[in-house]
């Protein structure tokens, strides 16, 4: 195998390792993978400011927060206890359901405190205020509840946001005819999602006996779907579509909890893709796939990686009128020529 070869396989695994899991999950290995093929907390933000300056999409993008933080604590409090039933040396009394869920979040929190040295010191705080909370809170929720919930709430901010704030590309606020068929659109993804959501959410009796009984080769098949979407030259369409629905479809089969809040991150991500589209500013990650590999493997590992503080950060510059890492962005020497995520 060449070298170009060798280097090629490992970017494919790196890629796929961000965008299987679900891209804005948190993992242990996320921190180290990121200091390897990922790039700064000062790229992260650039990128995301750019693309995250509209106040009703940031106000969108909150409801999106909250459901993949709480979807990813709920799903690694499920997986756990998965673990822990099925290996019986795992088993340990007082962390059942817990050890997973809190080593990651330390490891989360831990990481911000050191990696993200550059955000105001409120939004770090207030990233480690939603991640603890996600973390206690997640146990006590239904993953149909927080899927339901936060469709519902997300529709409820649609012609909120449009109506309160002035859009950023229009430059002017929306008319109510606009705000109308903004609202109409939501409406429309989100039935879509509600289709495959709410009859499992209701009790629907979809089990088929032969899949619950070899539900591990169904859970391998969908693995094996995801990861080769997300092998994809640009994966977040197709991986988002095959984690949104694919895991949805597959827990109708076999009654698998995991699987709902599994798919929580996916539903996430479409929720954050209808959020741009209404205020008209490109996701950060369809804007990356225009990057070359090299360039956009780093941006999109950083990019998901700092999500939550990011953000925070966002919220921070809007109100302050600060915007000093995505103005004061010093190109390093690698990252040298015109682009198109750097000067737009």
């Amino acid at each position: 195998m060449t070298w170009k070869s060798m280097r090629l396989v490992s970017m494919k695994i790196a890629q796929s390792l961000l965008y299987a899991p679900s891209a804005f999950y948190f993992y242990p290995w996320k921190p180290f993978m990121n200091a390897v093929v990922g790039d700064t907390y000062r790229v992260a933000y650039k990128h995301f400011r750019r693309d995250h300056s509209d106040s009703a999409n940031m106000l969108m993008h909150f409801i999106c927060l909250f459901l993949q933080l709480l979807g990813n604590f709920g799903f690694l409090n499920a997986l756990n206890g998965s673990l822990m039933r099925s290996i019986p040396r795992l088993h340990m009394k007082h962390f059942e359901t817990e050890l997973i869920p809190l080593l990651t979040a330390l490891l989360w929190i831990a990481y911000l405190l050191i990696a993200a040295s550059d955000a105001p010191p409120i939004a770090v705080v207030l990233s480690i205020v939603c991640i603890g909370a996600s973390w206690y809170a997640a146990p006590l929720l239904e993953a149909w509840a927080l899927d339901i919930g936060s469709l519902i709430l997300f529709l409820i901010t649609i012609p909120i946001g449009a109506l309160l704030f002035k859009n950023k590309v229009l430059k002017r606020r929306k008319s109510i005819r606009e705000v109308a068929e903004n609202t109409c659109n939501g409406v429309l993804k989100c039935a879509l999602l509600l289709a495959a959501v709410g009859p499992y959410a209701v009790g629907f009796q979809g089990r088929d006996p032969v899949l619950v009984e070899h539900k591990m080769s169904g859970n391998i098949v969908l693995v094996c779907l995801i990861t080769l979407c997300s092998t994809l030259p640009n994966p977040v369409v197709p991986v988002t579509i095959m984690g949104c629905f694919g895991s949805r479809v597959l827990y109708a089969l076999t009654g698998q909890e995991v699987l709902r809040f599994f798919a929580c991150g996916f539903t996430g991500m479409v929720l954050q893709g209808t959020a741009h589209g209404i205020s008209q500013q490109q996701a950060t990650l369809l804007n990356l796939e225009e990057e070359e590999a090299d360039r956009k493997l780093r941006f999109e590992w950083a990019h998901c990686t700092f999500f939550p503080c990011v953000m925070w950060q966002s919220v921070y510059d809007s109100i302050v009128g600060a915007q000093t890492l995505a103005k004061g962005y010093v190109q390093p020497p690698d990252e040298a020529g015109p682009s198109k995520t750097q000067t737009g």
